[in-house]
């Protein structure tokens, strides 16, 4: 029967609205003869709007609208525009409006949670992630633990404000009047330390916990209407979160990496005024870089060597960390 409203569509293309066998392009839609809706619409060309406008076609041009059906059984376009502006108010619309919206995202749903609940694989997915991430984090843990506290807290600085500038203070000297020099201290960046956001222990935690609730969800999902549009749209956010995890994965990884790049770790020593400390850090940079301990001796003499080169960037002027 033309008023009994069948199972929501969704159009891409006008072919398969005018292929209809009840569609009729001429049809005029009223709040009197409107019985209900076939389904809703995206198009990617302009179409007219069938709404009635003082007796006549409304015509106007839109590409989203809704396929409405009259009492007779006639089908016809309308602009989203103008039943937002005119049916709206209806509640025969407004109650077809949300079935029709409500059956195409159970199906888009559910489609798109049959993917990841049938892909054998899925599971294997989480588990390597977590495996990445796993591995990750023992690399920065066991780095923390390596590293003066001083300089960790630096870095834990550096990603929590932003700012990954490696500034130092370089020393000036004023001859007064009088013949007395004073000196003053003056800023300036000298590098930029990379890579720091694997250092972000909370963003790390959040992670852990998204792939927890994937892993948890995967078991539970239902795939029937009968489920609700509610829950399955929770589940698919849920289990949809792991490709945004594995691109956060990606990208934590990556930075490790420049992060771990002896050239990157050879600026450590600039954080630290604390000469034990720099040695070091030159020990573990150059350990970095070539695979071998160096003694004291021997980073004490590239530790000479590097503050010679910083020096020799403003006029041999003697610099200390900040």
């Amino acid at each position: 029967m033309g008023n009994v409203p069948e199972s929501a569509k969704y159009f891409t293309a006008v072919r398969e609205i005018v292929s209809r066998p009840n569609f009729d392009a001429d049809f005029i839609v009223t709040l009197e003869n409107f019985a209900s809706l076939v389904g809703e619409y995206q198009l990617d060309e302009d179409v007219a709007c069938q709404l009635d406008r003082q007796g006549t076609l409304c015509r106007r041009e839109h590409r989203h609208g809704w396929v409405a059906k009259a009492h007779a059984g006639a089908e016809a376009m309308i602009g989203g525009v103008c039943a937002a502006k005119y049916f709206n108010a209806n509640h025969a619309f407004s109650t077809e409006r949300n079935r029709i919206r409500r059956e195409n995202n159970i199906r888009d749903y559910l489609t798109r949670l049959r993917v990841m609940v049938d892909d054998p694989a899925f599971p294997s997915l989480i588990q390597r992630e977590r495996s990445r991430l796993s591995f990750l984090r023992e690399s920065v843990d066991a780095m923390r633990e390596e590293l003066p506290a001083g300089i960790v807290r630096r870095i834990e600085d550096m990603v929590r404000t932003g700012n990954n500038s490696v500034v130092i203070e370089y020393r000036y000297e004023e001859k007064q009047d009088d013949g007395r020099i004073e000196y003053s201290w003056q800023a300036q960046q000298i590098a930029s330390l990379v890579g720091v956001s694997p250092w972000n222990q909370s963003a790390t935690g959040l992670l852990f916990t998204a792939l927890r609730e994937i892993r948890e969800t995967l078991p539970h999902v239902e795939l029937g209407e009968s489920a609700g549009e509610r829950r399955l749209k929770k589940w698919l956010d849920t289990l949809s979160g792991l490709q945004t995890c594995t691109s956060q994965i990606d990208e934590l990884t990556e930075d490790w990496n420049r992060f771990i790049d002896p050239e990157n770790l050879q600026k450590l020593w600039l954080l630290t005024n604390e000469h034990s400390h720099r040695i070091k850090l030159v020990q573990f940079a150059q350990r970095a870089l070539t695979s071998k301990s160096l003694s004291e001796t021997e980073a004490r003499r590239i530790l000479d060597d590097l503050r010679a080169e910083i020096r020799s960037r403003n006029l041999g002027r003697d610099f200390r960390s900040i």
